[in-house]
């Protein structure tokens, strides 16, 4: 959908553009985003805390925003399903980090989604798997199976929106609703080719480790996220200020003078996770430098 808005300033014609072209060119734009993974960029606009049954989550950037919409999710013979809530907090990053990596392993974009391969991995950061910790990240999971994903835009005399689908298809035994993972069935959904290729064609590779060291700190590994995604594929230094900074990463916060201090916090836990970082705090923001992957 694009729907013709009267505004001024538009500085080319895009009746040759496409929906895509003017969110993209918008993206590219952005001094905090450009160059990420689209995917990665959601993930770093999730909310850190649950929100109110059926609230909207938007996160706005000015010219394009990120919408998040609770839906129902209906199974077979169901006539009202169960209405997920956005999927929040350092579980479902998580959750996405093991889509990124489970779609590098993955060409045909495939994931276990409940069994031995992603216990495996959640146990390997420390986190348990079993009881309250395995029904926490269901219920995320489940939250993303639910709910929708758009990208909007307002610009160049334009308005639309794209609409992103995390998951293709998925099946499950009909015994999954056990309260621990079960082996002997499949829990498998297939991602969405248009978001996850850009993560499996990235350079970056996150080690597991690092994600043990930040698992519950959900504004750390946004940090992480960002700057793994972000520094390897720059070219040249770049500044941003901390209004930048704020309004990716200050959802959480009312005032740009509480942000600052706890954004430098987490930035310093980071850097330590994250070596080959080349990240410098300046008056008035930070400095990014090109840099290497983590883990090389």
């Amino acid at each position: 959908m694009m729907k013709k808005h009267s505004t001024s300033g538009s500085h080319f014609s895009v009746q040759e553009q496409t929906p895509e072209d003017i969110f993209n060119a918008l993206f590219a734009a952005d001094p905090v985003l450009r160059g990420l993974p689209r995917i990665v960029a959601y993930l770093i606009s999730l909310p850190h805390r649950d929100l109110r049954p059926g609230e909207i989550w938007i996160k706005d950037f000015g010219d394009f925003s990120f919408v998040i919409e609770p839906m129902h999710f209906l199974l077979q013979g169901q006539r009202q399903g169960e209405l997920y809530g956005v999927p929040f907090g350092p579980r479902a990053r998580l959750l996405f980090a093991y889509f990124f990596m489970e779609c590098i392993d993955n060409p045909g974009l495939e994931v276990d989604r409940g069994g031995i391969s992603v216990s495996r991995w959640f146990e390997n950061m420390g986190l348990s798997i079993g009881g309250k910790s395995y029904a926490a990240l269901r219920e995320q999971e489940s939250r993303v199976s639910a709910c929708r994903f758009m990208s909007t835009f307002r610009a160049q005399g334009y308005e639309g929106a794209l609409w992103d689908c995390l998951y293709i298809s998925g099946m499950r035994g009909v015994n999954s609703k056990a309260r621990g993972p079960t082996h002997h069935q499949r829990n498998m959904v297939r991602l969405s080719a248009s978001l996850f290729s850009e993560v499996a064609q990235h350079p970056t590779r996150i080690p597991i480790e690092a994600l043990s060291q930040l698992s519950n700190q959900s504004l750390g590994l946004d940090i992480y996220f960002w700057l793994a995604y972000r520094l390897p594929l720059m070219t040249e230094d770049a500044f941003l200020s901390w209004d930048d900074l704020f309004r990716c990463f200050g959802t959480s916060y009312k005032h740009i003078r509480h942000f600052e201090p706890r954004f430098v916090e987490k930035l310093e836990v980071v850097l330590k996770v994250y070596s080959q970082a080349r990240v410098i705090v300046e008056e008035g923001g930070i400095r990014l430098s090109p840099s290497s992957p983590p883990g090389l």
